[in-house]
C-alpha cells in the first residue's frame, strides 16, 4: 500500500467566504485527494462548510472578525500542524499564511507559495501615509517570498515584477483555469435576470469581487450614477462584500443590488449585460476570466495580465483608471451597440477556452506538488 504524502494547504481565505482565492481552491483541491493526504488550514468564518469528506479541514477560531482585510485568528496550533505535514502550500500572506511560512522555513519543510495578488500594489498612492505603508508591506512580502522553495505565479508579467524587486526564488507560471462547462453563456438573458429577481427589461451592469479600496468601486458607482440620469432602465449588480461604508451606500440605492455571499456566482453573471472590473491592481483577475467565460463583454483598466489577454474592442474594452466619465461613456457605447456587445462577449469566451483551461491548471499544479 502506497503511503500518501501529507499536503497542507494554507489560506487566510476559504469557504464559506466565497472570494477569488476560495473559488480557485475549490477548483483545484479535488484533483489532489487521490494523490495526497490533504489538510486545509484556514480561518473559521461564520457559516457551514460543506466540502469533500476525503480531506481534513482545520478551521482556526477568529479572534476579531473583519469585513475587508484578513481576520485575526488563534495561531498557536500551527506549529504542530506544519510539523505533521510533508509539503506546505500557501495561498495568502495574512496571519495564517505569514506564520506558516516562518514556521515551515524554520523547520525546513518544502514550501510552495501560490501568489494570487501583489499586496503592495493594492494600496492607493493618494493618501499621505500610504507610500510609507506600501514600502513596509513590500519589504515584508519580499522577506516572506524569499523563504519559499518555489513561487507559483499566474503570469509572466507577475514573475517579472517579482524579479525587479530582487526576489530570485524559482518561479513557475500557472495560468488561472476556469470550468467553461460551468461558466457558460445564458440561452435566455431575460429569464436569467428574472431568476435572480431583476426585472427582465433592465440593462444590468455587474461586478464580482471584494468591496475593498483597490477594487475602486467608487469609480464604477460614479459612472453608474452619471448614466442613471440619462437612462431609466439601468441596474447595477454587485456580488461581494467588504467595506461597510460601500455596503451601506449600495444598499440604499433603488437600482443597485448587493449580493454579499453566494456559493454560485454563475446565475448572477448570466444576468449581467456588461461586466466591469475597475480594480487598480490585479495579477490576472479570476473574476474577469469567469465573466468572459460567460460571454460577457468586460470593461477594465490596463493592469497586470489583463492588458495581455484582453484586446481593446476585440474581446474586451479598456478605460483609464479612476476615470468615471470615460467608464460611463464606454458602458453607454456597449449598451447602444448590441451587436458589438455580443461579438466582444463571444470573443471573450473563445479567449478563455483557448488560454484558461481548468484541467491544464489542475494538472500543472499537481505535477509541481508531486515533484517535492
Amino acid at each position: 500500500m502506497t503511503i500518501k504524502q501529507k499536503l497542507l494547504i494554507v489560506t487566510d481565505s476559504f469557504l464559506p467566504r466565497w472570494d477569488g482565492i476560495s473559488r480557485f481552491l475549490s477548483y483545484i483541491i479535488p484533483v489532489f485527494v487521490n494523490k495526497f493526504e490533504v489538510t486545509i488550514l484556514c480561518p473559521k468564518y461564520p457559516g457551514d462548510l460543506k466540502f469533500s469528506d476525503k480531506l481534513r479541514v482545520i478551521r482556526l477560531p477568529i479572534k476579531k472578525p473583519k469585513q475587508e482585510e484578513y481576520s485575526k485568528v488563534d495561531l498557536k496550533p500551527i506549529t504542530k500542524i506544519i510539523n505533521d505535514s510533508d509539503i506546505i502550500f500557501v495561498h495568502s500572506l495574512g496571519p495564517i499564511g505569514e506564520t506558516s511560512i516562518n514556521i515551515a522555513k524554520k523547520i525546513k519543510k518544502p514550501l510552495i507559495m501560490h501568489i494570487h495578488n501583489l499586496y503592495w500594489e493594492t494600496l492607493s498612492k493618494n493618501r499621505t501615509l500610504e507610500p510609507f505603508i506600501k514600502s513596509l508591506i513590500l519589504l515584508k512580502s519580499k522577506n516572506l517570498y524569499k523563504k519559499c522553495s518555489l513561487l507559483i505565479v499566474p503570469s509572466i508579467h507577475t514573475a517579472k515584477i517579482l524579479e525587479k524587486q530582487g526576489i530570485k526564488v524559482s518561479k513557475v507560471v500557472v495560468k488561472y483555469g476556469v470550468d467553461t462547462e460551468k461558466f457558460i453563456p445564458t440561452k435566455d438573458k431575460q429569464n436569467s435576470k428574472e431568476k435572480v429577481g431583476i426585472e427582465k427589461s433592465k440593462k444590468v451592469i455587474g461586478f464580482v469581487g471584494r468591496l475593498s479600496k483597490e477594487k475602486d468601486l467608487m469609480t464604477l458607482y460614479e459612472a453608474f450614477k452619471k448614466l442613471e440620469t440619462r437612462h431609466n432602465n439601468l441596474f447595477l449588480l454587485i456580488v461581494g462584500k467588504g467595506n461597510e461604508k460601500l455596503e451601506k451606500l449600495f444598499k440604499k440605492e433603488e437600482n443597485i443590488r448587493l449580493i454579499k455571499s453566494t456559493n454560485n456566482i454563475v446565475p448572477y453573471l448570466q444576468a449581467m449585460d456588461i461586466f466591469v472590473m475597475p480594480s487598480l491592481a490585479e495579477t490576472s483577475s479570476l473574476a474577469t476570466i469567469e465573466a468572459m467565460s460567460c460571454a460577457l463583454p468586460v470593461i477594465t483598466i490596463k493592469t497586470g495580465d489583463l492588458k495581455k489577454y484582453i484586446k481593446d474592442k476585440e474581446n474586451g474594452v479598456f478605460f483609464s483608471k479612476k476615470n468615471s466619465l470615460l467608464l460611463s461613456l464606454k458602458i453607454e457605447w456597449l449598451l447602444k451597440e448590441e451587436y458589438v456587445r455580443k461579438v466582444i462577449g463571444l470573443n471573450a469566451r473563445e479567449t478563455v477556452q483557448r488560454i484558461f483551461k481548468l484541467d491544464k491548471t489542475q494538472k500543472k499544479i499537481k505535477r509541481i506538488l508531486e515533484s517535492f
